[in-house]
């Protein structure tokens, strides 16, 4: 990983996924270099057990990230230039950013939370009196997801984490500028029939 020069702002990406059964979320920090590039390296990961629907579980996992990304801005002491998490799941993050949808109490209650954090991540950097724009969440699309290995099934390789690796660096998206990112914003989505099934069923029966 490249050393990030001395008083030099970052950015922070956080990545979110789930299956069946696990949920995970891994954050990576870079800084933007002269030729307008950006470096990336892996912070920090974390996953664990969570047996439930998939769409809950990606939900689970948003929130996971937003937990893992307050840690992470209330230890630094450095400036932040920006805070971006993504999700591969098209569910949670219309469920999140919603505010026509009537949801069920145990996603509402998560969404609740997840905003919640949102804010919390913002108070933190401000406590450390290095204030940060609002945090972005956007859709990518999950061959594009590096916490894709904390979740699914892999054969396991020495070459999937070492130093080289697509895990430690991110993927050559995360080097772009912001702007270049391939990402889906929540006023850009459309749910293909069946995910908007599965939406509604978190919904009250009325919508």
């Amino acid at each position: 990983p490249e050393t990030i020069p001395p008083h030099h702002p970052v950015r922070l990406l956080c990545v979110c996924d789930a299956a069946k059964e696990s949920i995970g979320t891994a954050v990576y920090v870079g800084f933007k270099k002269p030729d307008g590039v950006y470096s990336c390296s892996l912070l920090t990961a974390k996953s664990r057990v969570s047996d439930d629907t998939i769409p809950r579980n990606e939900l689970g996992a948003v929130l996971f990230g937003t937990e893992l990304l307050f840690s992470v801005v209330k230890a630094t002491r450095r400036e932040i230039e920006s805070v971006h998490m993504f999700t591969d799941s098209k569910i949670s993050l219309s469920w999140i950013m919603s505010d026509t949808k009537k949801l069920e109490p145990y996603v509402l209650n998560r969404v609740i939370s997840v905003h919640r954090m949102f804010r919390w991540i913002e108070q933190a950097a401000r406590e450390n009196c290095l204030p940060i724009p609002p945090v972005t969440l956007e859709y990518i699309d999950t061959t594009m997801n590096p916490a894709d290995l904390l979740t699914k099934e892999h054969v396991f390789d020495p070459s999937l984490v070492d130093s080289s690796s697509t895990w430690q660096n991110g993927p050559t998206w995360m080097t772009t500028p912001a702007s270049q990112f391939p990402v889906i914003s929540f006023e850009d989505l459309r749910l293909s029939a069946q995910e908007e099934q599965l939406a509604r069923m978190e919904c009250h029966p009325e919508h």
